[in-house]
């Protein structure tokens, strides 16, 4: 629910920079005020109930003012805290960002092996990956053990998951 709802801030965000530069401009500059939101204590001060939206949109424009957040990013992050979801910043910026890279024509993969691909198997995951996307793609490249073997592909906001773990939880469901 909270990642649709990331998306229809994204959405109006998108809408309000129409520039493309100054859009792929903002994404990184979101990117950097998530990547702020993962420390704990900041974290943590915009769940307490007790922090005032003013404090907390204070230390928010702090943290933006290092980061250089343009103006509409500003503005979303006021109309995030208005609205208690100034935690959902990093999922905004996520959903931000691709909508810049679907819009450039570009897409973002993410591929989890359970061990690092040997080079030539890896060139050969994102020569097929391109080729079925008939797109360019940001392939990005992840090892997580837990994934036992065969690969998870997560393009954009889909996710192809042909692990063995999957097989496991499915056959285990199945039983």
């Amino acid at each position: 629910m909270s990642s649709t709802i990331a998306k229809r801030y994204a959405a109006a965000l998108y809408e309000v920079v129409a520039n493309p530069k100054a859009a792929k401009a903002l994404r990184g500059e979101l990117q950097q005020m998530a990547e702020a939101l993962e420390v704990s204590e900041l974290r943590s001060l915009l769940d307490n109930p007790r922090v005032t939206d003013d404090q907390k949109l204070s230390v928010l424009y702090a943290v933006a003012d290092r980061a250089g957040l343009a103006e509409a990013g500003r503005n979303l992050l006021k109309v995030l805290v208005a609205n208690g979801r100034a935690t959902l910043l990093g999922r905004v910026a996520t959903a931000f960002g691709e909508m810049v890279d679907a819009s450039e024509g570009r897409l973002s993969v993410t591929v989890t092996a359970a061990i690092e691909l040997p080079k030539a198997a890896a060139t050969k995951v994102d020569t097929r990956i391109k080729e079925i996307l008939g797109a360019d793609a940001d392939i990005e490249h992840r090892v997580d053990a837990s994934v036992l073997g065969g690969l998870v592909v997560q393009v954009g906001s889909r996710l192809f998951d042909h692990s063995i773990r999957h097989q496991l939880a499915q056959l285990r469901q199945a039983l």
